[in-house]
């Protein structure tokens, strides 16, 4: 309709000018409703690209990601840049040390029966802080998590001191080891492991653990674990939705990441004690 049809020429100006302004003011809410549907129209469109760009960017990365070798394994580079690996069971307990404890390495085992043999590689020239490291993973990963201690004492030993031979007539069982010689301890190590997620060459994410400073000092993005009641797997889920929120920045990153790689860090049942 155009304003000369609006025009009732049995009536006055003032009447007519009346008519066509709420007229006018009609159509300019016509049209302002249109332009509101338009942005929610472009809106959902913008958010439909982004989400497109994201599952892109995500399933790159995770065509690109590689994994070393020891990642099978509990594991970490210490602050001395140095390599420690742990089984995940009897047979990767076995597996490490027959394949890989190596004469310039230590052997690492909490006082508890149950838990992960760790090698600190090159460990011999190793300072107190790669000790510690490695001694706290050891706790961690020990049956001392799962029995709900607060603290464990951890021992190591020399290559040369590790042997699959029992005295005669004994037998040890798989995962299980000699100790021969002095042992040396680091005593009441706290239950408490931290897990973060490291950006590998600004490339791809993975995830780290160690005791909470080392793992605050080497990422952002991280939680720290006490042992508890809450199942692994909606641990792995909290932390993944908590860190989604935290971090709106690294989301691709966080969601390159998928919930079973997160799972086999966890020692067992846990309470989470802080995530950021």
């Amino acid at each position: 309709m155009c304003i000369r049809d609006s025009l009732d020429l049995g009536e006055d100006f003032k009447q007519n000018y009346i008519k066509i302004n709420k007229e006018i003011a009609q159509q300019q809410k016509k049209i302002e409703r249109i332009r509101r549907e338009i942005e929610k129209v472009n809106e959902k469109i913008r958010e439909f690209l982004e989400k497109r760009k994201l599952a892109e960017e995500v399933a790159r990365i995770k065509s690109e990601k590689r994994k070393e070798w020891y990642e099978k394994y509990h594991w970490i580079i210490t602050s001395e840049n140095l390599l420690a690996i742990g089984g995940r069971n009897e047979d990767q307990n076995e597996s490490i040390v027959r394949k890989y404890l190596g004469e310039r390495d230590l052997f690492f085992h909490a006082d508890i029966h149950g838990g992960s043999v760790f090698i600190l590689k090159n460990g011999v020239y190793a300072g107190e802080r790669s000790i510690r490291e490695v001694a706290h993973l050891a706790a961690c990963y020990s049956s001392a998590w799962r029995s709900g201690f607060g603290s464990v004492d951890v021992f190591y030993v020399g290559s040369d001191q590790v042997s699959k031979s029992p005295p005669s007539g004994e037998y040890l069982p798989k995962g299980s080891f000699m100790i021969y010689g002095e042992k040396k301890w680091v005593r009441g190590v706290e239950l408490r492991l931290g897990i973060g997620i490291e950006i590998v060459n600004n490339k791809y994410p993975r995830i780290i653990v160690g005791p909470p400073d080392y793992i605050s000092n080497k990422t952002s993005i991280y939680a720290i674990l006490v042992p508890g009641d809450q199942d692994i797997a909606s641990v792995a889920e909290e932390i993944i939705e908590k860190w989604l929120e935290k971090h709106s920045e690294y989301e691709v990153y966080i969601r390159s990441l998928e919930k079973e790689e997160i799972i086999p860090r966890i020692p067992g049942k846990s309470r989470i004690l802080y995530i950021n």
